[in-house]
Order: structure tokens, then C-alpha cells, then sequence
């Protein structure tokens, strides 16, 4: 059975109006699942982010959105590079190295013009053995 829906906490970067927009124009989204949502959101304040970064039960995920696909996926690896240092508390060098192996990108959108791509790290992909 295909699983098509999955709680996620999406984190969102401070707005003068402190707001939150979703929209769908979609009964149903692109792999067929019903469109349906519950939502949480928290505010965190010590979070530093420069583009918006989710966290599901099973994973991380960034996105990037731009009229050109290559770019798109540039600001959504980026933005995982980003995720990667923080919660591993390793170099961009080394987050890089990780991501090469660990990090999938899949095309979001292509509509309007815009792009969207998003880059997912599960995270039991990447573990860490201390050697003495």
C-alpha cells in the first residue's frame, strides 16, 4: 500500500506580517495522493535560516525555487549544505562530501515559469562511528 500522507514541521523565515500562505489549485497532488493537511506550526527564533527547511519524521528537506531548473537546484542544495553543518556539526567541505552520496534532489514544480526542486536527507542516511 502506498502511503500518501506524512506529518512534517515546515520552518519559515520571519515576515513583517508574520504569516504562513498554502495554497493548492489541485484536487489532488502529483503522484495521485488526495490532498489532505494537518498542520503544526512552531515559531522557532534560534534557527537561523536563508531559505525555507522542513522536517519530516523521516527526514530533512530543503527547496529551491527560481525560473531556471539548475538554479533551483543550487539554492535547495545549498540550503541542505546548510542543514548538514548545523545538525552534524561538520565543515561545508565535508557536508558537500556527505551530501554527494547522501542527498536525493527531485524536481517540486514547473509551473508559471517558476522551477522548484527539493532535496531530501532521510535521516538515518548518514551515521557517524567515533574511532579511538
Amino acid at each position: 500500500m502506498r502511503r500518501c500522507s506524512s506529518p512534517f514541521r515546515l520552518t519559515v523565515r520571519d515576515s513583517p506580517r508574520e504569516t504562513v500562505t498554502l495554497a493548492r489549485e489541485t484536487a489532488r497532488s502529483g503522484d495521485g495522493c488526495p490532498i489532505e493537511a494537518e498542520l503544526t506550526l512552531d515559531v522557532l527564533d534560534d534557527l537561523p535560516l536563508e531559505w525555507p527547511a522542513a522536517r519530516t519524521p523521516d527526514s530533512w528537506l530543503t527547496f529551491g525555487f527560481h525560473e531556471d531548473l539548475d538554479a533551483a537546484a543550487t539554492i535547495a542544495t545549498n540550503g541542505m549544505l546548510d542543514v548538514i553543518e548545523r545538525e552534524l556539526d561538520v565543515d561545508r567541505s565535508d557536508a558537500l562530501g556527505l551530501a554527494s552520496v547522501a542527498v536525493d534532489l527531485r524536481v517540486t514544480q514547473v509551473v508559471n515559469g517558476t522551477k522548484g526542486v527539493h532535496a531530501v536527507l532521510l535521516h538515518d542516511a548518514i551515521r557517524f562511528t567515533r574511532i579511538r
